[in-house]
């Protein structure tokens, strides 16, 4: 696929049931068009809960992602196929007696996606992840209380290159981590605002400190993930990568201070 936008939805209560390790908000193998500038992937302003697996992927016989919002696998190679590398891309062993006629490779994506101002929450899997994907920018968004199920962490990049990733609010469940690191290239991580001290991706502006949310809910539109009067995610964010407005269409500040996740203030 490519030029695909998703915006202004609300993914809940996804894959629970299904036997291929599905998400909420999943692209997969996407297909270059063409090698234009500017974004060709465009997921923002949605709110992205309660999305898990609960029955064993069949390829692996386990449970496996169940993401709130994943790019999964755009480089063409062999290899894993899910960020525990439970998975494999099966060779034809045959090939190597009897060589058969080689199929079209499809064309390498060198697209750039954009993930930004959305609420990712309470998920069986990562809040945000990047599998085997290059040149995605993760911009603003608010995760909170994810990888209930499998255990992956908040918000990474995994054995992907030239990913940006600022003024994010990220808040793991108790017992889980922020972030991880896994055969990544190019991986720009600033700006952002975790509870949890880590030393996988550290920014000279990143802040640790509790975001103080107003209400968490399990549902979050009926809950309120903006940030209280006094909060550190207020008016500390970078203007890079500027986003215009907020998950709810609210404009953000057009010079500096603007307000980290998801909401602007």
């Amino acid at each position: 696929m490519d030029y695909l936008t998703i915006e202004d939805c609300r993914v809940y209560d996804n894959a629970w049931f299904m036997r291929y390790g599905g998400s909420g908000i999943s692209t997969l193998n996407n297909w270059a068009y063409d090698d234009a500038p500017g974004y060709h992937i465009i997921i923002q302003r949605n709110f992205v809960w309660n999305n898990k697996t609960l029955v064993p992927w069949e390829r692996i016989g386990k449970l496996s992602d169940g993401n709130g919002i994943i790019l999964d696998v755009t480089d063409g190679e062999q290899g894993a196929t899910n960020p525990n590398a439970d998975a494999l891309v099966k060779v034809d062993s045959a090939r190597a007696v009897e060589p058969r006629p080689e199929k079209p490779k499809r064309p390498e994506w060198k697209g750039r996606a954009l993930v930004a101002n959305n609420v990712s929450a309470f998920n069986g899997g990562s809040g945000i992840h990047t599998f085997r994907t290059r040149h995605v920018d993760i911009i603003n968004n608010t995760t909170y209380h994810n990888g209930g199920i499998v255990g992956y962490q908040e918000l990474f990049p995994n054995r992907s290159e030239d990913v940006v990733i600022m003024n994010n609010v990220i808040v793991p469940r108790p017992g889980g981590k922020v972030t991880s690191n896994n055969r990544n290239k190019a991986i720009r991580w600033d700006y952002n605002l975790y509870p949890l001290a880590q030393e996988v991706f550290v920014g000279s502006n990143d802040i640790v400190a509790d975001p103080q949310f107003i209400n968490v809910q399990p549902d979050p539109t009926k809950g309120d993930f903006r940030l209280v009067k006094g909060s550190a995610g207020l008016h500390s964010g970078t203007n890079e990568i500027a986003q215009s407005t907020d998950i709810l269409g609210k404009s953000r500040a057009r010079s500096k201070g603007r307000d980290r996740g998801a909401f602007e203030q």
